[in-house]
């Protein structure tokens, strides 16, 4: 072949590979890769596709902790409250027996409070707080405990959950006194004491943060409180106990440790 036919060969060659369409990368499949795939897009700031890959992933391994998580907050930074509360009962109502859906779906609730109306906001609670109970009694676990707890304090004493909210709190905490001690369950002492303010208790409000403060030496939430006086304690608090604060739903602390302590199974569970 002489020079010139080579090099014709080789235009004709190149045109056609610019001619065929690219083959697209094949979609993926399992769970792990959906997931995966979910949390690069987000990573890339395509909450469209990061949410539809997250979905994805968690209809595939309903009772995974991690997986629901991950969507939620991802349906936070997108603002789709409401996709996310959509899905996530829909998802409880195909599967009625698993606490990890349970979970996911009070926490979806709780995850559209601060930016709901006014209105609305009770309803939402109180639909948060059901799915908690309902968890609980599903599988009882600290997570579950320690959330119903926390929602019903945020109620004014006047809708009738507070006292309620403690038992569900001391609860939270004995559970996790006969575990491992994890950084995380001072949450829960830090919740019974405001509780305890909610009531006007605050001499047990305060032997609350104490023992947790001697559990768990120096946690800035403890630390914060027991150094407030009672008037700067009642600032804080009535700004903390707000529907309009967003509570941390993102289980950061029970990823770093003892998830199995905390919410009672395998948050990497499929179902």
């Amino acid at each position: 072949m002489s020079p010139s036919q080579a090099s014709s060969w080789s235009l004709l060659l190149l045109a056609l590979a610019w001619a065929l369409p690219l083959s697209a990368a094949p979609e993926p499949s399992s769970a792990e890769a959906l997931f995966e795939a979910g949390q690069a897009a987000a990573r890339a700031g395509n909450h469209a596709l990061a949410l539809d890959r997250l979905e994805a992933a968690v209809r595939l391994a309903p009772g995974n902790l991690r997986y629901g998580t991950e969507l939620r907050q991802t349906a936070i930074a997108a603002k789709a409250f409401d996709r996310s509360v959509d899905f996530f009962a829909a998802l409880a109502e195909a599967h009625p027996s698993s606490a990890t859906v349970a979970l996911g779906y009070g926490f979806a609730l709780v995850d559209k409070l601060p930016a709901a109306f006014k209105l609305s906001q009770v309803g939402l609670a109180k639909k948060a707080m059901a799915q908690f109970e309902r968890s609980a009694n599903l599988e009882e676990s600290w997570l579950a405990r320690y959330s119903l707890g926390n929602v019903k304090i945020y109620f004014p004493r006047f809708f009738g959950y507070t006292e309620s909210g403690i038992a569900d709190l001391k609860r939270a905490v004995a559970e996790s006194e006969s575990q491992a001690r994890r950084s995380y369950q001072a949450l829960a002492w830090a919740a019974l004491g405001d509780g305890y303010w909610r009531v006007g208790n605050l001499v047990e409000a305060r032997k609350s943060w104490q023992r947790g403060q001697e559990l768990f030496p120096g946690d800035s939430r403890l630390v914060t409180r027991l150094e407030l006086d009672d008037s700067g304690l009642d600032r804080f608090l009535s700004q903390l106990l707000r529907p309009e604060t967003r509570v941390a739903t993102d289980l950061a602390e029970i990823w770093r440790e003892g998830w199995q302590e905390a919410c009672g199974c395998d948050p990497r569970a499929a179902q």
